[in-house]
C-alpha cells in the first residue's frame, strides 16, 4: 500500500514537474537566453499541463470602438515593489520517502522540477543522481548499469525515475568494434543496457518509472527519440516497470516539436530552449 501511495504521488508530480523543469531550463540564462513569454493565446497546441489542468479556450470578442482620449500630463512611474521571499525550506522528515532521479541532462531539470513540486511535502525528498552527459551508449565515460546497484545502496530508494538517451544518437563499442546506432548489433546491445539498468531496480521491488525521450527541433533526431522511446517501453513494461510517455506535452497539434506551451500557471511560455534540445 506504501508503493502504491508513492506512485499515485509520483505519477501526478512527475507530468508537472517535467513541464516545470524545462520551462527553468528555458529561462536559465546560463544556459540559453531569456526566454520571453508569448502573449495569451498565442499557441493553441499540447503542453503537459493542458492535459493535466485542461482549461476552455477564450472566445475571441469584437474590438471596441476606439476612442480618442486626451493623455495625461506624464507622471514618474512608482518603483515595483519589492518581489516576496521565497518561502523557508521545509525541513524533510527522517523517514520521508526518498525519489532517486537518475540519467542524463534532461534527468537533471526533472529532478530540480520534482524537487519543487515536493518541496513543501515534508514526507517526500528527491534524490539527484544525475550526470549531464552520460547515456547508456558511452559507458566508457558513465555506466550506469555497472553503477545502479552501489547508488541504490547508497541512497536506499523509495522509487526510482529514470530519464536518459538525449546523449545516445552516436556509435557504441562493441567488442572492439565500433558499430552504428540502429544497426542490429547496437540495437541489441543498447537493450541489454535498458535491461542491466531496470534489473537491479526491479530485483528489489521498487517502483521504476521511466520517463520517456522528448522530441527536439531535428526530425531526425526525433525521429530517432520515438524509436528509443519504443525500446524504453516495451523493456521497462515487461521488467514490471512503469513507462512515463510524454511525448504530447511537448508537440503541436500537427504532431512537430514545439517550443512553447502552457507553464505551471497555465500561461504561454517557453517550455524548451531554442537549441531544440535542452
Amino acid at each position: 500500500m506504501k508503493h502504491l501511495a508513492i506512485c499515485q504521488h509520483i505519477m501526478r508530480a512527475l507530468c508537472v514537474a517535467l513541464a516545470l523543469a524545462l520551462t527553468s531550463v528555458a529561462t536559465d540564462g546560463s544556459m540559453i537566453s531569456t526566454a520571453h513569454a508569448q502573449e495569451a493565446g498565442e499557441r493553441r497546441g499540447g503542453g503537459i499541463l493542458r492535459f493535466l489542468f485542461p482549461r476552455k479556450e477564450k472566445r475571441e470578442r469584437p474590438a471596441a470602438p476606439t476612442v480618442q482620449k486626451k493623455r495625461p500630463p506624464a507622471q514618474r512611474r512608482a518603483a515595483a515593489p519589492p518581489a516576496p521571499p521565497p518561502p523557508p525550506a521545509v525541513e524533510k522528515a527522517e523517514n520521508a520517502s526518498r525519489i532517486l532521479v537518475i540519467g542524463d541532462f534532461l534527468a537533471g531539470s526533472l529532478a530540480d522540477g520534482l524537487a519543487t513540486a515536493y518541496g513543501e511535502n515534508a514526507n517526500m525528498l528527491v534524490l539527484d543522481r544525475t550526470n549531464g552527459s552520460s547515456g547508456l551508449v558511452r559507458d566508457d565515460y558513465y555506466d550506469w548499469p555497472g553503477n545502479i546497484t552501489t547508488i541504490l545502496d547508497a541512497e536506499n530508494p523509495a522509487a526510482v525515475v529514470v530519464m536518459i538517451g538525449a546523449n545516445d544518437r552516436q556509435q557504441m563499442r562493441i567488442d572492439g568494434n565500433n558499430q552504428t546506432p540502429g544497426s542490429e548489433p547496437w540495437v541489441g546491445e543498447y537493450e541489454r543496457r535498458i535491461k542491466a539498468l531496470a534489473k537491479p531496480v526491479r530485483d528489489r521491488k521498487l517502483p521504476l518509472f521511466w520517463v520517456g525521450a522528448l522530441p527536439f527541433k531535428s526530425s531526425i533526431m526525433s525521429s530517432d527519440m520515438v524509436a528509443f522511446n519504443d525500446l524504453y517501453r516495451r523493456i521497462v513494461t515487461d521488467s514490471g516497470g512503469q513507462f512515463i510517455d510524454v511525448w504530447d506535452g511537448f508537440v503541436n497539434e500537427s504532431g512537430t516539436f514545439a517550443a512553447n506551451g502552457p507553464d505551471m500557471n497555465g500561461q504561454p511560455a517557453q517550455l524548451r530552449g531554442s537549441d531544440g534540445i535542452s
